[in-house]
């Protein structure tokens, strides 16, 4: 009888100190995402959203976006997550030349920033954005909403309102007094009105095809990294090493109808792939010609797929643009 007992309380004790061993926290941190861009992008480190950063030193890491900030830019690529509203500014801008936006008169009392890229808080009812809205960034009320690319118009040429160094990066000139916001949002006019011709965004497609790259999140080639969003940017010549699919409209492309489709246009689904349109493939321009990167275990392809498939599974034709 006293040996069971014995038993019983050498049970209960496991048991006991079972239940008392801390179980460890499900929340993921940044680092465990360093080779997943998609995954680093939707994950949080103690409340600080996570980035991707990327070099060819060091390679990628996902780390939280505090840390991504005090990189040099000059030696990493970061993407960021949906940023939060930037401190409010004291006083508020108003652009003396917005009429040639056909804006009115717009002021913006926050800055905000939308897939890494700058913009300002303004209001829409308005009519003060002519670029790409994002909504939940911005103080006051439901009307004030963040404004990135706004379209803009100068002496120099047509352009997109981005910060200035954004503009150097891709070759542009930015041009003062046509943007609303800081006195770094300007508006970039690119090549002289020129851009990337659309024979060299198939001749940069095919490239990769001849050389068959092999598709990965983690891996570049040529600076660009190789899936889907890296290799249609690369036939952009776009920012390296390539915005993910969830930032591109705006950033890089803009929506247009089938009836407009041309060569080097893409078919964008932002949460899930991007490809590049080539040529119609048949007379009821339903298949046509692709460039893209699918999946692991595959490399560039050139081959045929549908129009109606891809439209039916939330795809849009989007235009670059930097087209010539």
């Amino acid at each position: 009888m006293l040996s069971i007992l014995v038993i019983v309380a050498a049970i209960v004790t496991f048991l006991c100190l079972f239940n008392s061993v801390p179980v460890l926290s499900q929340a993921a941190t940044c680092s465990l995402y360093s080779k997943n861009l998609e995954k680093c992008l939707s994950a949080s480190e103690n409340g600080v959203n996570c980035a991707f950063c990327s070099s060819a030193a060091a390679g990628t890491n996902c780390m939280p976006e505090s840390d991504a900030k005090g990189l040099p830019t000059s030696v990493f690529q970061c993407e960021y997550q949906p940023a939060t509203v930037a401190a409010k500014q004291p006083v508020s801008y108003a652009n003396s030349t917005d009429a040639t936006l056909g804006l009115g008169s717009c002021s913006y009392s926050a800055t905000c920033s939308a897939g890494g890229v700058s913009g300002v808080c303004v209001s829409i009812s308005a009519g003060c954005c002519s670029g790409t809205v994002t909504s939940n960034l911005c103080p006051g009320s439901d009307d004030i909403k963040c404004c990135t690319n706004s379209k803009c118009s100068t002496p120099s040429g047509s352009g997109t309102c981005m910060q200035t160094s954004l503009c150097s990066s891709k070759g542009g000139k930015s041009v003062s007094g046509y943007c609303t916001g800081p006195t770094d949002l300007q508006c970039c006019v690119t090549g002289g009105g020129g851009g990337v011709s659309r024979s060299t965004m198939i001749s940069r497609m095919q490239s990769w095809v001849d050389a068959k790259v092999p598709y990965s999140q983690t891996d570049y080639y040529q600076g660009y990294r190789q899936d889907c969003s890296g290799y249609v940017a690369m036939g952009w010549i776009a920012s390296q090493p390539g915005l993910s699919t969830y930032y591109y409209e705006g950033n890089y492309c803009y929506k247009i109808s089938k009836s407009q489709m041309l060569e080097g246009d893409a078919l964008l689904n932002p949460s899930h792939h991007v490809l590049m349109f080539h040529k119609w493939a048949d007379s009821t321009q339903d298949t046509f010609w692709e460039y893209a990167e699918h999946d692991y275990g595959q490399v560039a392809s050139h081959d045929t797929i549908s129009y109606s498939y891809l439209i039916n599974n939330g795809y849009f034709p989007c235009r670059y643009n930097n087209v010539a």
